[in-house]
C-alpha cells in the first residue's frame, strides 16, 4: 500500500526526482555531444612534415604548410579528438587552443598555440635553416632561391621556436 506524503516530504521527493532526471539528461547530452564530435574513423598522427624540427630538404612543400613547435603534444590532441573530447566544427577539430583538420586520415594542424602557418617560400626557407642554420651560407642559398624577406622572417621565427623548445 502506498504511503501518503506530507507537503514537505512530497516537495523533497519531487526535487530529488527532478535532480536525478536532470543528471540523466545531462549525461545523455554529453554522450550525444561526444559521439557527434568523434571522427568516423580514428585519426592518425600528423606526418613528419608538420613538425618544425623534422622539416628536411626532402620534405614535401605545399602552397600552405603548417608546422608545430616541439612542445605541442600532438599525440594527446589526436587521442582527445579520437575519443570525442575536441569540439568539432565541420571539418575542423578544436582542442587545447589549436585547430586541426583531416587529410588522408591524418590530423593536420591548422592554427593555434604553437602552430606556424608558412607559405611555400617560408617552408623552403625553414628547410634550409634547419639544415644549414642561421648562417651566411643559408642566406646565400635563400638569395639563389629568391626567397622574400617576409618569408625568411616567418621561417626564422619557426626555426627559432623549434630551437628554443629543444634547449
Amino acid at each position: 500500500m502506498r504511503e501518503i506524503l506530507g507537503p514537505e516530504e512530497a516537495l523533497r521527493w519531487r526535487r530529488e526526482a527532478w535532480e536525478k532526471g536532470s543528471e540523466a539528461r545531462k549525461a545523455r547530452r554529453e554522450a550525444q555531444e561526444t559521439a557527434r564530435n568523434k571522427p568516423k574513423t580514428p585519426l592518425r598522427m600528423s606526418a613528419e612534415r608538420h613538425y618544425i624540427t623534422k622539416v628536411r630538404a626532402n620534405s614535401i612543400v605545399k602552397k600552405i604548410n603548417s608546422v608545430v613547435e616541439p612542445w605541442v603534444d600532438v599525440k594527446a590532441d589526436v587521442e582527445a579528438i579520437n575519443v570525442g573530447k575536441a569540439r568539432r566544427d565541420g571539418e575542423f577539430y578544436h582542442i587545447n587552443g589549436r585547430i586541426y583538420t583531416v587529410h588522408n586520415g591524418r590530423a593536420v594542424p591548422v592554427s593555434g598555440d604553437g602552430v606556424h602557418q608558412l607559405d611555400r617560400g617560408a617552408y623552403k626557407a625553414l628547410m634550409i635553416y634547419n639544415s644549414m642554420g642561421l648562417t651566411p651560407e643559408a642566406e646565400a642559398r635563400l638569395d639563389a632561391e629568391k626567397i622574400r624577406p617576409d618569408q625568411r622572417a616567418a621561417a626564422k621565427e619557426a626555426h627559432l621556436a623549434g630551437k628554443k623548445s629543444n634547449d
